[in-house]
């Protein structure tokens, strides 16, 4: 059984946060995050998985198995819809429900694409600014902000540099890992659920045909039972 949003850590909230597409405040609260997380799973739960392997497909992703839905989710959160051109109508406005682009049953087809594609764009802005960010970061932890560490030799800023690098890597391979090891799992849950529904499928066929095999076996024993009094029944006359 699933753990409930309010049973799970800071972290393992911020990762299911960012599984649908959430990017949660440094500063959010936690009601406040799991508010947004329900919401965002009731938009979810309106979407069919065809419907999101449909998308998917649309945009080059290879999808062998659209039985786990939680995998579909993910991967299309990572998509960058950056171009919409080929997303039929329905498709686009369930990518902006998706993505909580706020539209009406009168709004063009072109206008919902535009306010996508413009949404796609500040996305990566974002990751850009975010990236920016670190690398700022390193370089400010490399080259330091005192008088001194400006001095610093080149290899000590070089192997600096280096470690810096390591744990960025190091971290990048974890994440990777944690993402392939979902997705590994919801595809073996599918799998399962697969097999399980094909074993209660053939436990149905096989009591069907055990049902009917005693049903003949009952028919043949009430027509024999028939044949053997109608036959006793004449005998007596006869005899008579």
């Amino acid at each position: 059984m699933a753990a409930s949003l309010e049973d799970l850590s800071d972290v393992e909230l911020r990762g299911t946060a960012e599984d649908i597409g959430l990017e949660p405040a440094a500063k959010e609260k936690r009601k406040e995050l799991i508010a947004r997380i329900r919401a965002r799973r009731e938009i979810i739960d309106e979407v069919s998985r065809e419907e999101f392997a449909r998308i998917l497909r649309w945009g080059g992703e290879e999808v062998k198995d659209f039985h786990a839905k939680g995998l579909l989710v993910r991967k299309f959160y990572r998509m960058n819809f950056r171009k919409t051109l080929g997303l039929s109508p329905e498709d686009l406005r369930i990518v902006a429900r998706l993505h909580d682009i706020e539209f009406d049953d009168e709004t063009p087809d072109e206008e919902i694409a535009t306010t996508i594609e413009a949404s796609a764009k500040r996305w990566t802005d974002v990751l850009k600014r975010a990236s920016g960010r670190v690398v700022g970061f390193i370089a400010r932890q490399v080259a330091g902000d005192g008088p001194d560490e400006t001095l610093e030799a080149p290899e000590e800023e070089e192997k600096a540099v280096s470690r810096s690098l390591k744990k960025g890597f190091k971290a990048a391979l974890r994440f990777s890992m944690d993402d392939y090891i979902a997705e590994k799992l919801d595809e073996i849950e599918a799998r399962i659920d697969r097999k399980l529904d094909e074993l209660d499928r053939k436990m149905d066929a096989w009591r069907t045909r055990e049902v009917r095999h005693r049903l003949r076996i009952i028919k043949y024993t009430i027509a024999a039972t028939v044949a053997v009094a109608v036959i006793s029944i004449l005998y007596k006359l006869v005899v008579r």
